[in-house]
This record gives C-alpha cells, structure tokens and sequence, in this order.
C-alpha cells in the first residue's frame, strides 16, 4: 500500500506541476497587459506585457497601488469602476491610459471582473488592458473632419476652400505645404 500511496502523491504533484506550468504560459503568452488586484488594490499577479508596457519592475508593481498606473486626473474614474466589480460581481469597461514610468501616457481600455475563490468570495479584480492609441488617433481625425465638414458648408469662395483644404492636409496629415500657392 505504501508503494501506491507515493505513486498517486507523485501523480498528483506532476499534475499539479503541468497545470500551473499550463496557466503560466497562458498568462504570458497574452499579447496585452493582464492583471490582478486583490480587494484593497494592490497586485496579486500580472504578465510580462504588464511590466514591458508600464515600465516598472516586479518589485517595484508590488507595492504600487492599482490608481498609480494611470495618470492622475484618471485615477478617480478608474477608483470609481473597480467598486462596482468588488460590489455587485459586474465586468466593467473603461478608457483611460497608462501613465508609465517615464511619464508616458498611453490610451487604453481596461477591462476588469472580479476574481473569485473556489467557494465564490471575491478575491479582487483581474483584467485585461487594450492599447487604443490608434483607434484614439483616428477618432481624433474623424472629428476633425466633422469640424472641418461645417467649416466647409459655410465658406463662400474658392480661396476659403482651398485654404481650409491646405490646413485640414496639414493638420491631419502632419505635411508640409508650406510656399504651396495655389492662386496667383
């Protein structure tokens, strides 16, 4: 009996052994930030595209509080989207940025839910972190090109015309049309 005792304890620890090892690669193979708080906001567990995006260290994301990633005229709003998740068990969805710590600030949309134990008591919060810089950068140029469109209803000639086409390329496209006349 000893002999099987030992053969199914090491059975187990290798099971055990692979699904962590099947977890940790999950987590780090995400190609977007993940993270976990616990329920007074600080790190339980992140991914490498974490600490690669916010430029912290382990060490240092350890005793960071889950408000410090974002800039600080975002921290309210981001405050007031993890409550509901602690409370009532709700996914939420909220743009904001990364403040990184060189200062750089990066749009994304964070996604969280609460993290639950095997008996259903709420451990925290995980979630997932969207880069946005893009999506952010053209819906920037499409209300640009809203503005301009009414700018464009209400000129009268052709010199306005091309002058608001001549600033709109500039603006939007980053080109320089500087000495480019078109009448003469």
């Amino acid at each position: 009996w000893l002999y099987r005792d030992v053969t199914d304890r090491e059975v187990a620890e290798q099971q055990h052994r692979d699904e962590r090892q099947f977890v940790q690669s999950i987590l780090q193979s995400l190609p977007d930030p993940l993270y976990t708080f616990d329920t007074d906001g600080y790190p339980i567990r992140w991914n490498e595209e974490f600490e690669a995006v916010t430029g912290y260290s382990s060490e240092e994301i350890e005793e960071m509080y889950f408000t410090e990633f974002v800039p600080a005229d975002e921290s309210e709003n981001i405050a007031s989207n993890f409550l509901p998740i602690l409370d009532d068990g709700r996914s939420v969805t909220v743009e904001s940025a990364f403040e990184t710590k060189d200062g750089a600030r990066i749009p994304y949309e964070f996604t969280g839910g609460p993290l639950e134990t095997a008996d259903g008591t709420v451990r925290g919060v995980t979630g997932i972190g969207r880069d946005i810089t893009e999506r952010t950068a053209l819906e920037q140029r499409l209300k640009a090109l809203s503005r301009i469109n009414q700018e464009l209803m209400g000129v009268k000639t052709r010199e306005e015309v091309v002058t608001i086409g001549v600033e709109t390329t500039r603006d939007l496209l980053g080109l320089d049309l500087n000495g480019i006349h078109m009448y003469d």
